[in-house]
């Protein structure tokens, strides 16, 4: 694969939308990347660390599966 190969390449954005949104989906509820905060509109620090502490919890129990696979 070369550069001509990758800027000719046509994009389809309403499947790279729809495969977006199924990721998003399938992701556990919470951010854990400090950047995000800034990006998380009404970011509550509180409910958060519940939220993400939870789901810690619950992969560490078995409880909740994974989003990778390895």
């Amino acid at each position: 694969m070369n550069y001509s190969d990758i800027a000719s390449h046509e994009i389809d954005h309403g499947e790279l939308e729809r495969i977006a949104g199924q990721l998003l989906d399938a992701c556990h509820n919470g951010v854990i990347e400090r950047h995000y905060i800034k990006i998380d509109e009404g970011h509550d620090a509180a409910k958060n660390i519940k939220a993400v502490s939870d789901t810690i919890y619950s992969l560490l129990e078995k409880k909740a599966a994974p989003v990778f696979k390895s």
